[in-house]
């Protein structure tokens, strides 16, 4: 609802904001997760969570906006897939890890840290989302709606 109200006031680059600002308010709370000690750490998964799975929800939005019309359902199948199988395999990584710099750390490099190379590619694809809104703000100025041809109403008399 959030990224709707900003998507109204302010384009797609709106839900990128409140988008972005998700991920920034899940990094810290990750990290406290991670860090604190049992009963602090299960009481930072409710806001956790929550901003994790409003950016989620907005995530596929972006995507199903940003994607050709008529290719919708293939981009939000694409991005499905993606996240599946990098996010569904990437736990087999621990274990190597684990042995190399301890559980703690890398939990904190998979789980935090995805989440700040998440925020770092979304922070630079707001410059081009402007320029994205420009371009079709100048494409639908450009071209005015003519009907392709005119259509007779047959009509039978009874």
């Amino acid at each position: 609802m959030l990224a709707d109200k900003a998507a109204y006031y302010r384009g797609y680059a709106g839900r990128l904001y409140v988008f972005n600002m998700c991920i920034f308010v899940s990094i810290p709370l990750s990290i406290g997760v991670l860090y604190l000690s049992p009963p602090w750490c299960f009481i930072l998964l409710i806001p956790n969570y929550a901003a994790i799975e409003m950016w989620g929800g907005i995530a596929m939005a972006l995507v199903v906006e940003h994607a050709p019309r008529g290719r919708q359902t293939l981009a939000l199948a694409f991005y499905v897939f993606s996240i599946n199988m990098f996010g569904g395999n990437l736990n087999t990584v621990v274990p190597f890890m684990k042995s190399a710099i301890g559980l703690r750390y890398s939990l904190m490099v998979l789980h935090p840290g995805v989440y700040t190379l998440a925020l770092i590619f979304c922070l630079m694809t707001i410059p081009l989302a402007k320029i994205r809104m420009k371009h079709l703000t100048e494409i639908a100025a450009d071209c005015k709606r003519k009907p392709l041809r005119k259509h007779k109403v047959l009509t039978s008399k009874i």
